[in-house]
This record gives C-alpha cells, sequence and structure tokens, in this order.
C-alpha cells in the first residue's frame, strides 16, 4: 500500500502546524537587561570536597576512627551511625547545593 504524501497531509495536518496555545515560559530577556545573577561554582567545589572527604570517612583510612561498637547509638553500633550519619550529611549537602543551583 503506497501513502499519497498530500493526502497524508491534509488528512493528519500540516507537521510544522502547532495548536494555538499561552505560552506557559517566562518571557525571554532582552540582551539589554543585565542578568540577575553571576554563575557561582564555590557550591560546587564544596560539594565536590564533602564527597571525597565522605569517601576517606566510610572507606579505609576514615573507618579507622569509627572502626568500634562502643559507643551504642540508640541501639546501634557506632561503625554503622558513622556511615548513615555521612550518608545523611550527603543528602542534605546535595539539597543545599541544589536549592542554591536554582536560585
Amino acid at each position: 500500500m503506497r501513502i499519497d504524501p498530500a493526502r497524508a497531509v491534509t488528512y493528519f495536518g500540516a507537521m510544522n502546524e502547532l495548536p494555538d496555545r499561552p505560552s506557559t515560559s517566562p518571557p525571554a530577556q532582552t540582551p539589554s537587561e543585565p542578568t540577575t545573577h553571576a554563575p557561582r561554582h564555590g557550591g560546587r567545589v564544596l560539594v565536590a570536597l564533602y564527597f571525597i572527604a565522605y569517601a576517606l570517612a566510610v572507606t579505609w583510612p576514615g573507618m579507622l576512627l569509627a572502626n568500634r561498637i562502643e559507643p551504642l547509638v540508640l541501639g546501634l553500633p557506632f561503625n554503622l551511625v558513622w556511615v548513615a550519619a555521612w550518608v545523611v550529611g550527603g543528602a542534605l549537602v546535595l539539597g543545599w547545593f541544589d536549592h542554591g543551583e536554582r536560585r
């Protein structure tokens, strides 16, 4: 079966025609308007440093500091609390960074 391109366009409508809808995106800035903020890279460096410290703290060199069972924290061994604290800290740092990037 062969499809006639002229009939397909009339049946489906032109492919480049879109229905008229109100734009949900904000209006584009004109070049004469100053930007509201300059890009900041300090947060990225701090996040990278935190995760380097995180990787060292939960692996060989840092885990030597926390490789013990006592004291129990909320009934959990100290080394488990140590790793969980770094994981929660990582989530907080990423949340802080994401909040700063969205502004």
